[in-house]
């Protein structure tokens, strides 16, 4: 479970540089 909560949370923080990328 924690190592899943870890990876949603890795994968959400991706997403976010990501998208912030992009907008800019």
């Amino acid at each position: 479970k924690i190592s899943g909560l870890r990876f949603n949370d890795t994968m959400g923080h991706a997403l976010a540089n990501f998208l912030s990328l992009r907008t800019l």
